[in-house]
């Protein structure tokens, strides 16, 4: 067998069988944000790192694309300070009731003002930190001001009160109406690779963001579960990776750095901060497929990106 085929997860592509001849079968959690420290982690960095640029302005209406099987790291966002949030996910995977032990937890951990859980508790989470205490100059967050969130909080989750602080879209639409020029801040956490239309999604972003908004977005280029090797998933054939996905929501849309760049700025975003994690290519030029043999280095190399994008 072939070096590159070597290194395909065959279980992956069982369960993408197994998908299409019992739809849902195969679905897992998307992992991550049933922790009420991942989410407290996740959340300061996008914060620390939007400070770090001159970029946090202390957003009222914010919203994540992709929250996965919690809404706790927008939890997170209204404990320090934001007045609505509001999740979007193409696959309705939280149970909003599921979230109030999170909330207690990450409430706690924002009014003791906790340090941001480290590379030492989660060393794959971006983007990464030159310090990881409680960002105070920033949020200034004071335990009576957590306090009383909570309460708002939990009574609008336990109501299922649309018009309350936190609000939940999903299946996602992507011309959600009531969104347009309403949001401050959108971010995503390794959601973009999942992405099937991107063309499609970085513009409903700008339509979602107010003039001058703000995304804070990480990417993971690397292979998932799809591979032993890092990006063993541009060794996929294009139809062994069809049955892979078989009739799940999605999969990897396996598109390089430069693509999301390019419609960002296509859609009116201008970049303002690109840091990339690289690792080395395991392969050879030949065990690629075809529209990967031809990617630039950088794009070969890049494994992680975090990017801030400004709406004009």
């Amino acid at each position: 067998m072939p070096r590159n085929l070597r290194a395909i997860r065959y279980r992956q592509v069982l369960l993408g069988v197994v998908s299409l001849v019992s739809p849902g079968a195969a679905s897992t959690g998307t992992g991550g944000t049933d922790s009420a420290r991942y989410c407290y982690s996740v959340w300061l960095r996008h914060v620390v790192r939007l400070g770090q640029a001159g970029l946090w302005n202390r957003p009222e209406r914010v919203a994540e694309l992709g929250p996965g099987d919690s809404i706790g790291t927008g939890l997170a966002a209204l404990l320090t300070g934001a007045s609505v949030y509001t999740g979007l996910d193409v696959v309705p995977y939280t149970d909003m009731k599921r979230s109030l032990p999170i909330l207690d937890e990450l409430a706690e951990l924002v009014g003791k003002q906790e340090p941001i859980p480290d590379d030492s508790e989660f060393p794959e989470v971006w983007p990464k930190l030159d310090s990881y205490a409680f960002p105070h100059t920033l949020l200034n967050t004071r335990a009576t001001d957590v306090k009383q969130s909570h309460q708002m909080i939990s009574k609008d989750i336990q109501q299922d009160d649309a018009s309350g602080s936190v609000r939940y879209h999903a299946p996602l639409h992507l011309r959600e109406s009531d969104l347009q020029n309403q949001i401050e801040l959108l971010w995503s956490q390794a959601v973009m690779e999942h992405v099937d239309d991107l063309e499609r999604t970085y513009r409903a972003m700008s339509q979602w963001l107010t003039p001058g908004g703000i995304g804070s977005h990480v990417i993971d280029f690397r292979a998932h579960a799809l591979s032993t090797q890092w990006d063993g998933h541009h060794m996929y054939p294009d139809w062994l990776l069809r049955v892979a996905r078989g009739s799940r929501a999605y999969l990897l849309n396996r598109e390089p750095l430069t693509r999301h760049i390019e419609e960002l700025q296509a859609n009116g975003f201008r970049i303002e901060v690109l840091e990339r994690g690289e690792n080395e290519s395991t392969g050879e030029e030949h065990e690629y497929t075809p529209r990967y043999s031809i990617m630039s280095p950088t794009d070969r190399t890049t494994a992680l990106a975090y990017l801030i994008a400004s709406r004009s």
